[in-house]
């Protein structure tokens, strides 16, 4: 069979230089090459679109060796079959396309690959890093323990409300701090049962307490901090209770799910 009338399928070359057919496809559009049906290209198409990749700087070491032995191969042999089935090790040297590569931009193309290659254990560190990062925040436990966080300081607020209005001038802080143990750690105990309605009825009650906690009203002036002070606390109460209710959702939906 004459090689010029062979032709290959766009697949079959992506596939050959491991890269995604689609931005074979494209690269093939942008050099107005002739795609025929099913995908397929004449060797004399394929030809220049292998090469461009082994021009291209962007394109990395490994690519530009299979394109090389692409190349040899359908210059070569002739046949998609001796393409596909045979993968000769090809040593990397300058066809007639790179040979006219000036010496600066050979240079250039050095420093970039070896850049590339001195950079990749940094780069792989920060791709692994940001990946367990995020499966961090998307488990169950981060979940729980940033609900035991929006708990701790609603505690505080609640201490501080109980040793306030209690008759007994002498309330010692243990008494203060246990109360709040007591109702606040409640939220947990309606968690690891995935009773959301009573959920909601405490993040209403904590909202009321914590409005209580600030008291904005008391020496309340017609002044703009005055105001500024009042709709900061009810944002203050009403955000806290809004996210010890939201992370006892989040926990326990991803929890049934899990």
């Amino acid at each position: 069979m004459n090689s010029k009338k062979e032709t290959l399928t766009l697949k079959s070359i992506a596939a050959y230089l491991q890269i995604r057919s689609q931005r074979l496809l494209y690269k093939a559009e942008r050099l107005g090459l002739k795609i025929e049906a099913h995908g397929t290209v004449q060797n004399k198409e394929a030809i220049v679109l292998v090469q461009s990749y082994i021009e291209s700087k962007k394109t990395s070491t490994e690519t530009k060796q299979k394109a090389i032995e692409l190349i040899n191969s359908l210059t070569n042999q002739g046949t998609k079959k001796g393409l596909l089935s045979t993968k000769v090790s090809v040593p990397l040297v300058a066809i007639k396309a790179n040979s006219d590569l000036k010496w600066f931009k050979r240079f250039i193309n050095n420093c970039t690959n070896f850049v590339s290659l001195l950079f990749a254990p940094i780069t792989k560190l920060v791709q692994n890093t940001l990946k367990n990062s995020v499966q961090v925040l998307e488990s169950v436990y981060f979940k729980f323990v940033a609900l035991l966080v929006a708990i701790s300081v609603q505690m505080h607020h609640s201490a501080i409300w109980f040793q306030r209005v209690t008759p007994d001038e002498n309330t010692s802080v243990y008494a203060a701090y246990g109360y709040a143990f007591m109702v606040d750690l409640f939220i947990l105990v309606i968690t690891m049962e995935g009773k959301i309605s009573i959920a909601k009825t405490f993040a209403t009650l904590t909202f009321l307490s914590n409005v209580l906690y600030f008291q904005f009203w008391v020496g309340f002036s017609s002044t703009p901090q005055a105001y500024t002070n009042a709709i900061s606390s009810l944002l203050i109460s009403g955000i806290m209770a809004y996210i010890i209710y939201a992370y006892t959702e989040l926990f326990v939906k991803y929890r049934l799910i899990k």
